[in-house]
């Protein structure tokens, strides 16, 4: 009896490779694993690293009713088990290669989800490692994911979607989940200016994927994060009268959770 040879893929293997996609940052090619599975560097970065971060987790997130979690998935399937009590449809800015997407799709399989992506890549040099045009596609007709049945992509820059979205799709909905995993300040700022009429204070479960703990190397910066999705998020705060209350962050990554509050 002939035997047939077993093959085996993995997430490294040449025809799975993201790289046959995606315009991808250095950083992927570390081979060190974390427990980070949904990002495409799985490593850890425990904020306790990072002084800045530190200081920040100490003033601010150590407290009972703040949740730390190990993990990127473990957080995120907590936002969205919160999100999950109200009312709305769920949005997550930068999908890029779609793992959280639907990863937070099959959580919340009775919701509509968006995704957003201009497919372009960043639109600016962000932080060391991460050039102007990383995560672009190269083909804009090949995904590498396929999206489950509850999420629909929306093709292009934020500034140009968003309003039509919103005249178009969102109308009257209300906005249940945000995930901003945009990593600019600018596209950051754009998200909540153009949903500031639709995040409901006290319900709205915003997801910053960059939110805190990343440094940038070049520069000797253990403080970068604080210029990015954070800072578009304190900016709002307090352009609309809001306080921030903070629900749980990754003691691994960079993740934080958080409600504004009236």
């Amino acid at each position: 009896m002939r035997k047939e040879k077993l093959t085996v893929l993995t997430r490294e293997s040449e025809q799975l490779s993201l790289e046959n996609f995606i315009v991808m940052p250095p950083i992927a090619k570390t081979k060190e694993q974390g427990l980070n599975i949904l990002h495409i560097n799985t490593q850890n970065s425990p904020y306790t690293l990072n002084p800045s971060a530190s200081a920040f987790v100490k003033e601010y997130l150590l407290k009972d009713d703040i949740k730390a979690f190990k993990n990127d998935s473990s957080i995120l399937k907590f936002a969205v088990e919160r999100a999950l009590k109200h009312e709305g449809v769920f949005l997550e800015f930068g999908f890029c290669t779609g793992t959280t997407l639907n990863f937070i799709a099959a959580l919340a399989y009775d919701r509509e989800i968006f995704g957003f992506d201009s497919l372009r890549g960043l639109p600016v040099n962000w932080r060391s490692g991460f050039p102007e045009k990383v995560f672009a596609y190269k083909d804009k007709n090949r995904f590498p994911f396929v999206p489950l049945p509850n999420v629909s992509l929306v093709i292009g820059l934020i500034e140009d979607t968003l309003p039509t979205f919103n005249t178009n799709i969102l109308t009257t909905a209300p906005v249940a989940f945000i995930h901003i995993d945009s990593d600019t300040v600018e596209a950051a700022t754009t998200i909540y200016n153009g949903l500031k009429n639709k995040i409901e204070p006290g319900k709205t479960i915003i997801v910053l994927d960059e939110g805190y703990n990343f440094t940038d190397k070049e520069n000797a910066r253990d403080d970068e994060w604080k210029k990015h999705e954070f800072s578009a998020t304190q900016q709002f705060a307090r352009q609309m009268g809001y306080t921030i209350q903070y629900l749980a962050f990754n003691e691994n990554h960079q993740q934080l959770v958080l409600i504004f509050n009236e």
